[in-house]
């Protein structure tokens, strides 16, 4: 295994590099014509169900551009004040749930009470998040910080998961539209920096370029290796099948980690 991190630290940054300046600079400009051409011919939302979770403050875009909006939220009067802004901003028809999207019956709610009433369902908008401002010497207990942490966490690593498993099927889109008029404005926020600790092997590091210049290709390469196709056994996934090749798995994998056997402890 100390080879394998020997040979992919001298053959993958350079190989990066040179990837990077033969074929980012078309793919960027390829995209930003791409950008330019949606911006001209973007959705037609108008007469379209959405689901908005977290509604009850700065939302309007739906409305605006014609769709019907479902607004979900857990405050009764608040929500009502945000559906009837969207009938004043243009929806031909607004309705309000009062839901709490931390619970699974309620999730369900939501989307069984829009299907019954519109008949159909086209955009979900996933806005519902929580936060916490204070000190973590403030907490005498930790784990009640779980529901805040699965919060942040689920914004990157389960949507971008999603996006790569449904692939062209249900197209998923994640924004950060940075500072707007909500009630996250209303606290305090802390912003302090420490040094980080962290023991990887150096052609690893290459990923937080891909990461931050190039985030398709880590995608793609998520698609080829790890995703069977539709319909097919997981282990049907190139990755599988590639350590399936005789002498590659034991190779890979070191005696310290593998073991044919179940493990009980």
């Amino acid at each position: 295994m100390d080879l394998i991190n020997e040979v992919l630290n001298i053959a993958v940054p350079p190989f990066t590099f040179l990837s990077f300046c033969l074929l980012l600079p078309p793919f960027q400009f390829l995209k930003f014509c791409l950008s330019i051409l949606n911006s001209f011919f973007s959705e037609d939302v108008t007469g379209k169900v959405v689901i908005i979770t977290g509604a009850s403050s700065g939302i309007g875009e739906y409305a605006r551009r014609g769709a019907y909006v479902v607004v979900a939220a857990r405050r009764q009067n608040s929500l009502r004040e945000v559906a009837n802004r969207c009938l004043e901003l243009g929806s031909p028809d607004s309705l309000a749930i009062t839901a709490d999207v931390s619970v699974i019956d309620d999730c369900k709610r939501i989307v069984d009470s829009t299907i019954t009433h519109f008949g159909r369902l086209d955009h979900l908008v996933s806005n519902a998040g929580i936060t916490s401002i204070s000190m973590l010497e403030d907490y005498d207990d930790i784990t009640i910080t779980r529901s805040v942490m699965a919060s942040k966490a689920a914004m990157l690593a389960l949507y971008e998961t999603l996006r790569v498993e449904l692939g062209a099927d249900i197209l998923i889109t994640l924004a950060t539209p940075g500072i707007i008029e909500s009630e996250m404005m209303k606290g305090k926020h802390l912003a302090r920096e420490g040094e980080r600790h962290v023991t990887e092997s150096t052609w690893y590091k290459v990923f937080r370029w891909c990461r931050a210049f190039w985030p398709e290709l880590i995608e793609w390469v998520f698609w080829v290796f790890y995703l069977p196709r539709f319909g097919d056994s997981p282990t049907a996934s190139l990755s599988k099948r590639l350590m399936d090749l005789p002498g590659l798995r034991a190779l890979v994998y070191p005696s310290s980690v593998y073991s044919p056997g179940v493990k009980t402890k």
